[in-house]
């Protein structure tokens, strides 16, 4: 009796200290059981063109609803697979393009099976809202009214990429450059939505996520951003044509950083996924033996949801 109280209380004790299978680190040359593999974080670009007809005289800008998704540059991250002994562990990780598409584990313990264990996964997320874009592609053009210029301008075309880390500084492109005229455009965006209903823990910084959570997955999660631009024709000195229009668009969060955390647990099999569309999150799977903890898999765009899974330790 005193054996068996003895391994009862050495089991409770190792799910108390359950292992991480996987961590992030900056740092490519760490010493690692298998292969890291990299990835960057996902931000948000969109395209505005900005088109001036000398002939009717007037200002149009067209751009898409949908921004798309690119690899923000700024940090590398590499996933670093644990492997322990006395376990079978698999590990799957996906980043076609340098962004997350999947990462998946499976863990067995293999020493014994008599008590079941807890299998959980911890998903705490700064700033996360829940929006429907039903207009995947919509082009919006605004006309200005006419307005005599003193020495008209005969056309001209730029295309103006709003970057969302410096969206107030456009990355300029023109197509046809006539002297004596410039488009300009500028953008501002306004994040929408209040994180602290969604979640009961928030992460304020990247420094903050690696101290509560050092041996996690770290992704960018989708909020709803109100992007403003304003548009106008100049001609030397003189500015004519100024257009102002905003719409809401569902962009990765540069502001927080969210983290998962995949843990193994002794005496149970368990089965953690995550997917990713472009490296936002987009739906979560774990398993264990007796039941789905829980499973939500969401459409690849204009859709992201709460996620909340707490700790069961």
């Amino acid at each position: 009796m005193k054996r068996l109280v003895a391994f009862f209380a050495t089991a409770v004790i190792c799910q108390s200290c359950a292992s991480s299978v996987i961590e992030t680190t900056k740092d490519r040359n760490k010493k690692s059981d298998a292969p890291l593999m990299g990835y960057y974080l996902p931000k948000a670009q969109i395209p505005v063109t900005a088109t001036f007809d000398g002939e009717k005289n007037s200002l149009t800008l067209s751009y898409s609803s949908t921004p798309n998704i690119v690899p923000d540059i700024r940090d590398r991250y590499y996933i670093r697979f644990h492997h322990e002994v006395l376990s079978s562990d698999q590990l799957t990780v996906s980043a076609p393009d340098g962004l997350l598409e999947k990462v998946s584990t499976t863990t067995s313990d293999n020493t014994s099976a008599t008590i079941e264990g807890l299998n959980t996964v911890l998903e705490k997320s700064e700033k996360l809202n829940k929006l429907r874009i039903n207009n995947s592609d919509v082009i919006q053009q605004i006309i200005s009214e006419l307005n005599k210029e003193p020495k008209p301008c005969a056309g001209a075309q730029s295309i103006f990429n709003i970057d969302f880390i410096k969206p107030e500084q456009p990355e300029r492109q023109d197509i046809t450059e006539i002297p004596g005229c410039k488009l300009v455009v500028t953008a501002s965006l306004t994040a929408l939505g209040n994180a602290e209903d969604l979640f009961p823990t928030l992460s304020e910084t990247e420094a903050e996520a690696a101290k509560k959570c050092p041996n996690c997955l770290y992704f960018r999660t989708s909020r709803a951003y109100k992007v403003s631009l304003r548009a106008h024709l100049e001609q030397g000195k003189n500015i004519s044509h100024q257009i102002k229009n905003s719409f809401t668009v569902m962009a990765p969060d540069l502001n927080t950083l969210a983290y998962v955390q995949f843990k193994r647990h002794p005496f149970v099999d368990s089965n953690q996924s995550l997917e990713f569309n472009k490296g936002v999150l987009k739906g979560i799977s774990v398993s264990r033996p007796s039941e789905a903890v829980g499973f939500l898999k969401l459409p690849a765009a204009g859709l992201a949801t709460a996620i909340a899974i707490k700790s069961l330790d």
